[in-house]
């Protein structure tokens, strides 16, 4: 997966209610290492989910970062991972993107 991310040009992130698996997570961290070189773009879709909700990580996105931080406590290796998540979240949310879905 990451040497498909590698040679990626265009990311197209979607975000739903489920995207705060450590699959999708490690993903979009990896993604966010290549924002802005050699003009590799990102496109945010929040698909049923609030963009606020990702941008802020409120509801669904804390509980899931702070289990995630609980289950991790005593590793900071995995602690600093999990920040990282958060992080590349709040990024990749804060950019211009398409909100869609039945809400």
């Amino acid at each position: 997966m990451l040497q498909a991310i590698e040679g990626s040009r265009v990311f197209v992130v979607v975000y739903s209610k489920n995207y705060t698996s450590t699959w999708c997570s490690r993903e979009l961290l990896n993604i966010c290492n290549y924002i802005g070189t050699l003009g590799k773009r990102v496109l945010p879709i929040f698909y049923n989910v609030d963009p606020s909700e990702v941008q802020k990580q409120d509801g669904y996105c804390d509980k899931a970062f702070a289990k995630y931080e609980e289950r991790y406590k005593e590793d900071k290796e995995k602690t600093e991972e999990v920040q990282g998540w958060r992080e590349s979240l709040t990024e990749v949310a804060n950019l211009s993107g398409w909100d869609i879905g039945n809400k």
